[in-house]
């Protein structure tokens, strides 16, 4: 009775541990919104981000909010290099290599940009593949 107590104590405590360091319900959502704003578009990406935390009670707790970005295109189809996205002063500069890619109804991002501060390349935040519904066409 004592080793199933035991093994039972050490299977919950390390599911805990497991939790607080690997489990993040950070996530973007998989659908982003495209819309005609005159001679340009804007892509709209919507995800959780977590909470900055400051005490051990809210890193357990893992809260999170609702963030969006916004892309804007001049076209809304095809590739798009990140190059040609518009980078506002101060902004870390995206790669030449990079892209957002528009087919139908789908759009994948995969942006990295150039983060100056550090000195090293970085991943979008927002990369990734997502069902793209379009509106004011």
């Amino acid at each position: 009775m004592r080793v199933l107590n035991a093994t039972s104590t050490i299977i919950i405590f390390l599911s805990f541990i497991f939790y607080i360091f690997f489990y993040n319900p950070a996530k973007n959502y998989k659908t982003a919104f495209i819309e005609k704003n005159n001679n340009q578009y804007v892509i709209t990406t919507i995800g959780r981000r977590n909470l900055m935390l400051h005490d051990p009670i809210s890193a357990i707790k893992k809260g999170t909010y609702i963030d969006s970005a916004k892309f804007t295109v001049l076209k809304s189809n095809g590739i798009i290099k990140g190059k040609e996205l518009p980078t506002d002063l101060g902004s870390y500069p995206t790669i030449n290599n990079d892209a957002i890619i528009i087919k139908g109804n789908s759009l994948k991002i995969n942006l990295i940009y150039y983060n100056f501060d550090d000195k090293v390349n970085k991943p979008n935040v927002w990369n990734g593949k997502y069902k793209l519904v379009k509106r004011n066409f």
